[in-house]
């Protein structure tokens, strides 16, 4: 896939997500549950050198791809697919601008992997729904968290057995329950595990290691 083969209505799309989600980001970057999440990480490890949009003090990679999903997802204003129920931005964009700023990438090749993982999570949203949904699940932990793997693997060159790795791999992180549904705790907020865990899962098969195969 090159950003070239894209037609136009793709890359406005494209642009228009991920400029949106990174708004999202720095607006959710201002509320109390994004302090509570960053006060969190800083009692046990020092700050680190990516710039988390919207918030002073820096991250490591990881820390940055939750922070901004946690943050992007914290006030109810990122985009969503109704179809699958799920939030593709989220879990997504805050995966590709930590990879992409340590890795020193460019802006198309941010946007390509922005495509890449919308189409994953739209594509494994839209079979699981709804009976994701109505098993008790909600579906940007439990999808989400695809698109993060294959948008990081698409940003550090993995290979097709890499990739398949990386996303059997997140399999293994896909969470989040829905019953926040019946009391509106903060708990709703997936978004920035499925980012972290996606981008981690990538980052591990790049080291060589593999899914797990399935059993009789």
């Amino acid at each position: 896939m090159s950003w070239a083969a894209l037609d136009a209505d793709v890359r406005h799309g494209a642009k228009r997500h991920f400029l949106d989600t990174v708004g999202v980001i720095i607006a959710g970057s201002a509320s109390v549950l994004a302090d509570r999440a960053e006060t969190m990480l800083a009692g046990v490890r020092s700050a680190g050198h990516i710039p988390v949009p919207g918030r002073r003090r820096r991250a490591d990679l990881l820390d940055t791809a939750y922070l901004a999903g946690t943050a992007g997802h914290g006030i109810e204003l990122d985009d969503g697919y109704r179809q699958g129920s799920v939030h593709p931005g989220v879990t997504v964009v805050p995966a590709v601008i930590a990879l992409g700023y340590k890795a020193g990438l460019s802006g198309r090749a941010a946007l390509e992997a922005t495509v890449i993982g919308y189409e994953v999570v739209t594509a494994i949203a839209r079979a699981c729904h709804p009976d994701l949904r109505q098993r008790g699940f909600h579906p940007t932990g439990a999808v989400g968290v695809f698109g993060a793997a294959a948008s990081s693997a698409r940003m550090l060159g993995l290979t097709a057995a890499q990739t398949s790795n990386a996303l059997g791999l997140a399999a293994s992180s896909a969470a989040g329950l829905f019953a926040f549904i019946h009391g509106g705790a903060d708990i709703k907020r997936h978004a920035g595990h499925a980012a972290r865990e996606g981008l981690q899962a990538a980052l591990v098969a790049q080291q060589g290691v593999g899914k797990a195969r399935r059993m009789c």
